[in-house]
């Protein structure tokens, strides 16, 4: 939950008013609360008016960010479906490029890590 307007360490449970929802009258009812002690809530939560409107501007800079990336991927997949004798998906297998043999003594084991990829490859030599 993003929101704490119920009872917690910032105090107690705010109260709202519950009504029918206008918008879908087979929905659950709403909880109204006043926007006076919620906003004051937030700065509680947030510790300062600054901290709390530099969050707004992270989730709206996250949210236009979204929107961007599920654009182009639309955009791309509707270029594919277009055109799809230009895109052809790379199915070529990756070749793992380990580094140099790293002994582990509690477990009797030996590892390497890939340098590109970060698999590691455990193993035992007999």
């Amino acid at each position: 939950k993003d929101f704490d307007l119920e009872k917690c360490e910032h105090g107690e449970a705010l109260k709202f008013i519950v009504k029918k929802n206008p918008h879908n009258p087979r929905g659950g009812e709403m909880k109204l609360y006043l926007r006076m002690q919620v906003e004051e809530r937030a700065v509680q939560i947030w510790g300062s008016q600054e901290a709390l409107e530099a969050e707004i501007e992270a989730r709206e800079e996250k949210k236009v960010e979204a929107k961007s990336r599920k654009y182009n991927r639309n955009l791309k997949a509707l270029r594919m479906a277009a055109r799809s004798s230009l895109y052809k998906k790379d199915i070529s297998a990756h070749v793992h490029e380990y580094t140099d043999e790293v002994y582990h003594e509690d477990k009797d084991e030996y590892s390497q890590t890939c340098a590109t990829c970060g698999h590691i490859n455990t193993y035992e030599k007999m």
